[in-house]
């Protein structure tokens, strides 16, 4: 920034020509410090990002440096019909298990009744009569009276057995 004068030889000091004087001082000494300072602290600032960095770097590779990492081991089994464990020590190994025999649900199926005998609307029996229903060695007894419909008996037997036995009736 150009200094201005108020003329050759004149002595006159201004506060607009000592703030001019100020101003050029400090930009020629006091803001490259100042930019020096903020730079430096800046690179303190990374020094110290990279020092929590390799700490944490550290922690990790102690945590693996443990002996007993090694040792423990794992199961995951699917479903509850089978278990598996392991001890600490053993050999790491895949394993399949195959299935030769799959349960299948039971399927009971009574008379056929035609739609000449009213469909789902036929009626059970010409008497009342008990049903009894024998799943995973528990007993479901089912009442029906003489004016019971197809209908009516697979409502009850679902009632009854809950989600053990889903009744349907089948229209062939």
């Amino acid at each position: 920034m150009g200094i201005s004068s108020l003329g050759a030889g004149s002595s006159i000091l201004t506060q607009d020509v000592l703030d001019q004087l100020r101003a050029a001082d400090d930009a020629g000494q006091i803001q490259p410090v100042t930019l020096n300072i903020a730079n430096e602290n800046d690179k303190k600032d990374a020094l110290k990002l990279i020092d929590a960095k390799m700490d944490n770097l550290i922690d990790s590779i102690n945590a693996i440096k443990s002996h007993s990492l090694f040792d423990e081991r794992d199961v995951s089994v699917t479903g509850s019909s089978v278990t598996a464990t392991a001890v600490a020590n053993t050999d790491l190994v895949d394993f399949t298990l195959d299935v030769t025999t799959l349960a299948t649900k039971q399927i009971e199926q009574s008379d056929a009744f035609t739609a000449a005998d009213g469909g789902e609307n036929a009626l059970v029996s010409d008497d009342a009569g008990k049903i009894n229903l024998n799943i995973d060695g528990e007993d479901f007894e089912i009442s029906y009276e003489a004016d019971t419909t197809l209908k009516e008996l697979k409502a009850m037997i679902n009632e009854v057995a809950g989600e053990k036995v889903d009744a349907t009736i089948l229209q062939v």
